[in-house]
């Protein structure tokens, strides 16, 4: 009688302490979704590292700092693939900028799209929305394909090598509805 007792507790504090488990792992899967998380599809073809800088003031005007941005090594391959970041948590930019990479001697780059997720919902940009109603670059950047996505990567005319393409108002509102 007493064996059958024994067993039966600990059959009992197993199945609570498995059950005890389950819930700390949909805890942590929950958390991991606060975060924004940006994913660029391109095809780049020399090793680089892009900066995505993210800005939450309200502000277009507002410089961007280096203490709100993210880096990621991008290893050079011959097929698109997806550049992902993925934002502090609880941290709801309304602006961002995408810096293509620090090395000079890249080879034209091809944007396909871009994807910005933050809970169940997401943003889809496509290559011609990318380039006419979402980003604008500055001079380190040449369209040289809007339909294909291809840029050209340079120096601008003062010789800075800063590669770059700031979101705008339209990118800002599509944010703002997705957070709420």
């Amino acid at each position: 009688m007493k064996k059958s007792i024994l067993l039966l507790f600990a059959l009992s504090l197993s199945l609570l302490v498995s059950c005890k488990d389950e819930n700390a792992v949909e805890k942590t899967e929950e958390q991991a979704k606060k975060n924004v998380k940006v994913t660029v599809s391109a095809l780049v073809k020399v090793d680089d590292d892009f900066q995505l800088f993210f800005r939450e003031e309200d502000n277009i005007t507002t410089p961007f700092e280096e203490g709100n941005s993210l880096w990621t090594k991008v290893t050079a391959s011959d097929k698109p693939q997806n550049i992902e970041f993925t934002l502090p948590e609880n941290v709801l930019p309304n602006y961002l900028r995408l810096d293509l990479g620090k090395n000079e001697g890249q080879q034209p780059v091809v944007i396909s799209g871009m994807k910005i997720e933050f809970l169940d919902k997401k943003i889809e940009i496509n290559t011609s929305t990318f380039f006419e109603t979402y980003f604008v670059h500055n001079n380190s950047i040449e369209i040289k394909d809007k339909s294909t996505g291809e840029v050209i990567t340079k120096k601008d005319e003062n010789g800075t090598y800063d590669p770059v393409f700031n979101s705008g108002e339209n990118l800002k509102f599509e944010l703002q509805k997705m957070y709420r």
